[in-house]
């Protein structure tokens, strides 16, 4: 059926869209000067394959882990046994910058959107069966932007007498919400939203680390598409007390030495105020920029002299 045959010059022509599938005998008849004779023959022609899918159109967050609950696992089903299907995403609906990605098979996605806006991606499936390519589907993925959660601290480690900066590195649309999580013993002293921030720790710190954590949710018009948590530990070194030798006592009026300029424990700095041989004085040592240390008190006692009697 749909076929039409023709016989001109020895050769019969067959031509023609077959309408349905199937093996198909013909007949056809041959005039000549030898009289009229019948060529027969078999026609058979194979089914043309079909192909659906589960998930025709679907939308996602962008990212290697788009694979995720909210995003279905494309099934393609046909109803020809042993139909065949190659893909490729359509080159009319690639975003620029993308590749056109051919395969066989069920199409695996994965999508990256560095965009503030959706962007779509259209699969085309081709079924085949038999050497017949059938109507191809059209799979479409609408693909939103995911935001990245990437942060650095500055210094770090850092002196817990210090302060460090908090500076986040990720990508993001404007009206992302931003949920950071700051463990006991760090105190923020500025900043809102993606920062930066500025953070201390405090005397008593100790030299461990503080796990700051950074999760964010892009805006609700978008899909609201959420970052994995990124996590950075930041060490705060406690600071050194400088440590000194006990000075004095002394008679007033004494030859008191400089107070040393570097503590025992290795520790550079300058002591106020001057020198006093006359009176108990508590001196106070503040170590030089750039030491993770406190400062340190030192008191030089001073005796009265006793006035001499003579007999």
């Amino acid at each position: 059926p749909g076929l039409t045959a023709s016989w001109s010059n020895n050769t019969i022509t067959i031509s023609g869209t077959p309408s349905g599938s199937g093996t198909f005998n013909y007949t056809i008849p041959l005039t000549g000067g030898c009289g009229n004779i019948n060529a027969t023959g078999t026609i058979v022609v194979n089914p043309s394959p079909t192909v659906s899918a589960n998930a025709p159109s679907f939308t996602i967050c962008a990212g290697p882990d788009a694979l995720n609950a909210s995003a279905p696992s494309i099934t393609l089903t046909s109803p020809q046994v042993g139909t065949t299907y190659t893909w490729s995403l359509y080159a009319g609906a690639v975003p620029a910058g993308v590749p056109v990605q051919t395969g066989t098979g069920t199409p695996n996605y994965s999508f990256t959107n560095t965009t503030c806006s959706d962007q779509t991606y259209v699969y085309q499936v081709t079924p085949s069966l038999n050497g017949c390519p059938g109507p191809p589907l059209n799979l479409t993925i609408t693909v939103r932007p995911k935001p990245t959660s990437t942060f650095i601290i500055s210094p770090n480690p850092v002196c817990a007498l210090q302060t460090a900066t908090v500076t986040y590195t990720g990508t993001s649309c404007p009206v992302s919400t931003y949920n950071w999580t700051w463990p006991a013993g760090v105190t923020v002293v500025s900043g809102t939203g993606a920062g930066p921030y500025v953070i201390s720790f405090g005397a008593g710190a100790t030299s461990t680390s503080y796990a700051i954590k950074l999760q964010v949710v892009g805006p609700a018009s978008l899909g609201g598409c959420t970052s994995t948590q990124t996590t950075v530990n930041v060490v705060a070194n406690p600071p050194t007390t400088p440590a000194f030798n006990t000075v004095g006592p002394y008679c007033s009026g004494a030859v008191i030495a400089p107070l040393p300029t570097t503590s025992t424990n290795g520790i550079s700095g300058t002591w106020s105020p001057a020198i006093n041989n006359s009176a108990t004085t508590l001196y106070t040592f503040t170590p030089n920029a750039g030491q993770c240390a406190t400062t340190a008190t030192l008191t030089i006692t001073i005796n009265p002299n006793r006035d001499r009697k003579s007999t």
